[in-house]
């Protein structure tokens, strides 16, 4: 359930230069690490956003997203819903230009509602590593 079609949310991810991902991690078997290293891999200047790790991949990690201290495109949640939803309400009003992409298992209808209330441009439902980067890879 996206607040933009799936098409134009693609479009605009495509332009994106950096991404935070929210629960990064150095577990290679979780999605917080696949996605983080797909990203990479695909030329995006990323983000860990993780208060458990000083760095993920050998880049550098903040535990929040307000320590990120340069202008962001894309923010990948890969956290539970109660996470999530606690972020979300923290985030500042000129977040919005912000696209969210959130990961299956990150949401609830509790999170894609306060999403709509703010005013924010999200995608849920889909994996960003098969709907997005490894399609995206195999195209170029």
């Amino acid at each position: 359930m996206p607040s933009l079609d799936f098409d134009t949310f693609i479009k605009r991810l495509k332009k994106a230069k950096v991404v935070a991902v929210v629960g990064a991690t150095v577990n290679v078997e979780k999605y917080g690490y696949k996605i983080m290293h797909e990203l990479l891999e695909t030329g995006y200047i990323v983000v860990p956003v993780t208060p458990k790790y000083e760095q993920v991949l050998g880049v550098k990690a903040v535990a929040k997203l307000q320590d990120i201290n340069r202008p962001l495109d894309v923010v990948v949640f890969v956290v539970p819903p109660h996470v999530t939803g606690k972020i979300i309400r923290k985030l500042p009003a000129e977040a919005r230009k912000w696209l969210i992409w959130l990961q299956p298992g990150s949401y609830t209808i509790r999170e894609t509602t306060l999403l709509e209330q703010k005013g924010f441009d999200y995608v849920a439902g889909f994996c960003i590593l098969k709907d997005f980067l490894l399609q995206l890879k195999n195209t170029n």
